[in-house]
């Protein structure tokens, strides 16, 4: 668009409108070629500016806890995790399994470190353990109980810890406990940080049938690294 006193560039034809002449340039394949450019510089833009803003991603540290050496009486099981995409992902874990003729008792201790984050595909702001939950800042342990004493009672609650090699013990901050066909689920919080635990060794109190104590052999475990990943969420 130029004002009357402008000179039309070489090519071009012009109409007045009001105080102005416009100028159209003719569709030739410069013309056709230089708009198709244009077009896909601007789609390629808001293509990327939607999918930094439709998600985020991160990169991570697996880390469990596992058994050294595995003690008389358990048995031991690597499971690996899985990554998030839509759902939660699941980090690497060691699963520990003690049975006898009263019960099975499973557990495992494992949590995710996160290391840089950022929007989809540039995860490369360090985190600096900000915007940690707690799963990932206290100890966890999960456990899973079958009763094959049905006069079995079992308290989590009594299950001491001592961290590191240290005397002091520590009890659980709290248990919570899920029923499903049968058997019984436990998340017991501990208040030690995961960052500073290497080794933990876990005392079985509060299992008992008809007043009997039933012993369970004592765990010790120590912290190991698993798989770095990748993660993303997307919406």
């Amino acid at each position: 668009m130029f004002p009357p006193s402008s000179a039309p560039a070489e090519g071009l034809e012009g109409r007045v409108l009001g105080k102005f002449k416009i100028y159209r340039t003719p569709l030739t394949a410069e013309t056709i070629s230089f708009m198709y450019k244009r077009f896909i510089k601007c789609f390629l833009v808001l293509t990327l500016i939607c999918a930094l803003t439709a998600g985020c991603s991160w990169v991570s540290r697996d880390i469990y806890y596992s058994p050294d050496p595995i003690p008389s009486g358990w048995t031991a099981v690597f499971t690996p995790g899985r990554s998030a995409t839509k759902q939660m992902g699941e980090p690497d874990k060691m699963v520990i399994t003690y049975a006898d003729d009263h019960l099975e008792i499973s557990i495992h201790a494992e949590y995710q470190h996160v290391l840089t984050m950022g929007p989809l595909w540039f995860a490369i702001f360090p985190v600096f353990g900000l915007g940690q939950n707690d799963r990932n800042i206290f100890l966890f342990l999960y456990a899973t109980v079958i009763k094959k004493d049905s006069q079995l009672e079992v308290d989590p609650s009594r299950w001491s810890l001592y961290v590191n090699g240290h005397s002091a013990v520590k009890l659980p901050d709290s248990v919570e406990k899920k029923e499903f066909i049968g058997n019984d689920y436990y998340i017991i919080k501990y208040n030690a940080k995961v960052s500073s635990t290497e080794r933990l060794k876990i005392h079985f109190d509060g299992l008992s049938s008809q007043g009997t104590e039933i012993h369970v052999p004592e765990l010790e475990l120590v912290k190991r690294k698993g798989s770095l990943r990748y993660e993303e969420f997307t919406l």
